[in-house]
Parts: structure tokens; sequence; C-alpha cells
């Protein structure tokens, strides 16, 4: 049932955090400031996060932080961008990085469906925000596609970067 709550707690913040822009669009509001935003995000998951990092390294895990680089690593939330890194640190912090990437990419995929669905009627700027996350979740499924087809290859060095 984890993965499925992990799912179920990403639809839910992706809805809470992707509101109030979809409203300002749909009301023909200015959007969201992005500084705040990005602020707002960063003051709720780093300070609570980087304690917790912290205690487990210095009580649990010393020995997993081999040197700066992976204290960068696991202190900027990089562990699902670097092999071997994945689980290591606070192993369940695989779903901040990706919480994290979510943040970044947020005002932009809002503000590219804004300028989708800018029309004078709203009726048509609700079907320019529709289109725009049913072109999500086809990319989604296809990427999750990819995934599963192309699993027989998987890097297995420590600290090689991918994508």
């Amino acid at each position: 049932m984890g993965a499925l709550c992990v799912a179920v707690f990403f639809v839910i913040s992706g809805f809470l955090l992707y509101r109030p822009f979809v409203l300002a669009a749909l009301g023909d509001r200015p959007a969201p400031r992005v500084g705040r935003f990005y602020l707002r995000r960063a003051l709720r998951i780093f300070p609570a996060y980087w304690l917790a990092l912290t205690f487990y390294l210095f009580v649990f895990g010393p020995d997993q932080a081999r040197g700066v680089g992976d204290a960068l690593v696991y202190y900027g939330l990089a562990q699902n961008y670097r092999s071997g890194s994945l689980l290591l640190g606070l192993g369940v912090a695989w779903t901040l990085a990706i919480e994290v990437s979510f943040y970044v990419v947020l005002p932009a995929l809002a503000a590219g469906f804004r300028a989708l669905s800018n029309a004078i009627d709203p009726l048509r700027r609700l079907r320019g925000q529709l289109a725009g996350l049913a072109a999500m979740y086809v990319i989604g499924v296809a990427v999750r596609a990819w995934a599963v087809w192309s699993r027989g290859h998987i890097v297995e060095s420590h600290g090689e970067w991918h994508p």
C-alpha cells in the first residue's frame, strides 16, 4: 500500500498546489507570484528535512556521507538523480525529491497552460486548462511505459548522474 499512498499524496499535493494558478487563469486574474511560491515551498520542506537528515547522519549513518559531494546530494535532495544514492541519507527522501522537482516546474507548466487557454470565453479557458492536464497525463503514462519497458538497463556504479 505504500506506493499507492505516495501516489495519492502526489495527486492531492498537485491538485492543491496547482489550484491557485488555475483559479487565477480561469478568473482572468494575475497568477500567484513565483518567488513567493518557491519561498513558501522551500520553507515548508527544507528546514525540517535538513534537521531530520542531520540527526540521522550523525546518529545512525555517519558513514553514508562519504564526502562533500554526498552531503550536497542529500541536503539538496538530488539522490534521485545520482545512481547508488536513491535510498541513502533518509531513504524516504526520494519522495521529497520528486515533490521538489514538481515545485520547480509547476509555475512554468501553469504559465504554459494559461497561454494555451488565453481566451475571453471562460469555457475556452477551462478547455485549455483541461487540454494541458490531459497532455501531462498522456506524457506521464508514456514515460511510465518507457520506464517499465527499458527496465533492463540499470546503472550500477555509485555516483553516475542520470536524468
